[in-house]
């Protein structure tokens, strides 16, 4: 008779955070090569994807990826929001849990803003008036 063995996962969380930081980081080197390379020394002539590489653009691939980047850090400043919240060890718990929602939502802002041009449009929008 065949006995099912457990199934034993493990999550190194050291590990993990270790080639996340790597992996992210090596992007954002591949962002910048791509930027000198493609755009810089001309490496395309389609203009098209020189503006999609340039760094400088609001409607480029680095925008996009920092974009990401904030809303990413927003979120997971909201998570240490909460398990502060859970935690109430102290006092003065509810204070630090709307310091670090208040840091969360800046960043998830600052995220949005930078992928939809936000602030931008919202002029535009109360110019008219």
């Amino acid at each position: 008779m065949d006995q099912k063995q457990p199934l034993n996962f493990n999550l190194r969380a050291d590990v993990i955070v270790n080639r996340l930081f790597w992996c992210l980081l090596g992007f954002e080197l591949f962002i910048v090569f791509l930027d000198v390379f493609v755009n810089h020394y001309e490496w395309s002539s389609v203009g098209s994807i020189r503006r999609m590489l340039n760094i400088t653009r609001e409607d480029s691939l680095s925008n996009w990826f920092s974009s990401i980047q904030a809303v990413i850090v927003g979120s997971v400043i909201w998570l240490i929001a909460f398990a502060v919240r859970n935690q109430k060890r102290d006092k003065h718990y509810k204070w630090k849990f709307y310091c670090w929602a208040g840091i969360g939502t800046f960043f998830i802002y600052l995220g949005i803003d930078d992928a939809i041009k936000f602030h931008e449009r919202m002029g535009t929008a109360y110019q008219l008036f």
